[in-house]
C-alpha cells in the first residue's frame, strides 16, 4: 500500500487553483507528421517534395513554422523551394507568408539552396522551442522560435558561428507579408500601412524604400485600412520588432500588396533576435495598442532572453553524478539493477551538454531525446530508495 501511495502521489500532482489568481497557461510543442506534396516549381514537378510543420503554443496563442523543399536524388545536395523556405501558416495563411516569411543570407548567399540539417522540436514545455539548421560553407546557422507561458508573440533567434578560417561578413534578412488578406486583384482596392513609434505611410504615397531608425523604430506594424476586422475584411494585422543594437541598417518597401522588410544585422554579433506577431481576429486598433503598451519593453530584453531548452540549461553534471551514487547505494538491489543503464545515459549527457558549451546547435534536440528516459529511470530510482530505505 505504501508503494502505490508514493507512485500516486509523486505521479499526479495536481495544480493549485487560486481564486482570483491570473490564469495559468502552458505551453506545447509538436512536430506535424511529415507529407509529400506534389511541386509546384518548373522542372521539379514529379521530383520528391517534402513539407513539414511544427506547432508552437503558449496557451495563448499558436504559430506554426513550415518548411517545403525538394532534395531530390536529380539535384543531391542542393535543396529547391517554391516561394520560400520558411513558412508561416498559422494564425493565418496571410501576414507572415505561409509559404516562405523569412529568407536568411550569409555573406551574399540566400540559405534556401541548402538543405536543412535539422527541423525539430527541441521543447514542449515550460517553453515551446523549435530549430531549423545549415550546415554552410562559411559557418553554422540555426533560427530558433520559441513561444513562453502566455505569449502572444513568437520569438526567434538567428544565429551564426563561423567555420574555422571562416569569416562572416554579412547577414541579411528579407521579411515577407501580406497584411490581413491576399489583395493581389485591382479590385481588392487595399491600402496598405506601416506604422512605427515616428511615422505612418501608406503604399500610395511611399516613394521608394522607408528606411527604418534603429533606436527610434521600436516596433513596425503592418495593416491594411480597408482590409480591417473592424470593417469585416480581413484577418487582422501584423508586426515586428528587431533588436536595436543588432542592426546596421533596415528598411521596408510597401505595395498594395506584399510589404518586404530587409533587415542587415552586425555580422561580429553571431546573432540576430526579432519577434512576431499575428494579430489574428483582431481590429487594427486593437492590435496597435497592444504592440504600443509592451513593445519597448519586451525590446529591452529580448537579446539576454536564452534560447536553450530549459533542461539543458540547468543540467548540473556534479548533482546527478553525487546523486546517483547515494540512490544507488538507498536502493539496494533495485539501485544495483539499474546502475549500469543510469550511468551510461549519465555519461552520454554529461557529453551532449559538452557539445552544447561548444557551441553545436544539434545538442539541444539530441539532449532532450536522452534527458527524458534518464529522469524517468531516475524517478523511478528515488521511489525505489524511498522505499528501500525509509528515513
Amino acid at each position: 500500500m505504501k508503494r502505490l501511495i508514493l507512485w500516486l502521489v509523486l505521479g499526479f500532482t495536481l495544480p493549485c487553483l487560486v481564486e482570483g489568481a491570473p490564469p495559468a497557461y502552458y505551453t506545447n510543442a509538436i512536430a506535424l507528421e511529415p507529407y509529400q506534396i506534389r511541386g509546384s516549381l518548373p522542372g521539379h514537378e514529379h521530383h520528391q517534395w517534402l513539407e513539414k510543420n511544427i506547432k508552437l503554443n503558449s496557451g495563448k496563442t499558436s504559430y506554426t513554422i513550415k518548411n517545403s523543399a525538394c532534395n531530390d536524388k536529380a539535384h543531391p545536395g542542393v535543396s529547391y523551394h517554391y516561394e520560400g523556405y520558411i513558412g508561416m501558416p498559422a494564425p493565418s495563411s496571410c501576414n507572415w507568408y505561409h509559404r516562405g516569411f523569412m529568407f536568411i543570407a550569409i555573406n551574399g548567399k540566400d540559405l534556401g539552396s541548402i538543405p536543412l540539417t535539422d527541423f525539430s522540436v527541441l521543447e514542449k514545455s515550460p517553453q515551446a522551442l523549435c530549430q531549423m539548421v545549415w550546415d554552410t560553407p562559411e559557418a553554422t546557422v540555426y533560427v530558433r522560435f520559441m513561444q513562453l507561458p502566455g505569449d502572444d508573440m513568437l520569438r526567434c533567434r538567428l544565429h551564426w558561428t563561423p567555420k574555422a578560417d571562416k569569416k562572416v561578413e554579412a547577414v541579411q534578412l528579407k521579411l515577407v507579408c501580406y497584411p490581413s488578406f491576399f489583395t493581389n486583384k485591382p479590385e481588392h482596392g487595399p491600402d496598405r500601412i506601416i506604422v512605427t513609434p515616428r511615422l505612418t505611410a501608406h503604399h500610395r504615397d511611399a516613394k521608394g524604400k522607408i528606411p527604418l531608425q534603429a533606436a527610434e523604430d521600436a516596433f513596425v506594424f503592418y495593416a491594411d485600412t480597408v482590409y480591417d476586422v473592424a470593417n469585416d475584411k480581413g484577418v487582422g494585422p501584423c508586426a515586428m520588432v528587431f533588436a536595436p543594437d543588432q542592426l546596421l541598417k533596415g528598411d521596408v518597401s510597401l505595395s498594395s500588396y506584399a510589404i518586404t522588410t530587409n533587415l542587415d544585422m552586425k555580422p561580429t554579433l553571431g546573432q540576430a533576435d526579432l519577434m512576431f506577431w499575428d494579430f489574428n481576429k483582431q481590429t487594427n486598433a486593437n492590435a496597435l495598442e497592444q504592440l504600443q503598451d509592451s513593445a519597448s519593453c519586451l525590446r529591452a530584453n529580448m537579446t539576454a532572453l536564452s534560447f536553450e531548452a530549459t533542461a539543458l540549461q540547468n543540467f548540473n553534471p556534479e548533482f546527478f553524478t553525487c546523486e546517483l551514487g547515494s540512490l544507488i547505494v538507498r536502493a539496494k538491489e533495485d539501485g544495483i539493477a539499474r546502475q549500469p543503464k543510469l550511468t551510461q545515459s549519465l555519461n552520454r549527457l554529461i557529453a551532449i551538454k559538452q557539445r552544447a558549451d561548444a557551441g553545436d546547435p544539434l545538442a539541444c534536440g539530441d539532449f532532450a531525446s536522452e534527458y527524458d528516459d534518464f529522469i524517468l529511470d531516475f524517478t523511478r530510482l528515488k521511489i525505489e530508495a524511498l522505499l528501500n530505505s525509509p528515513e
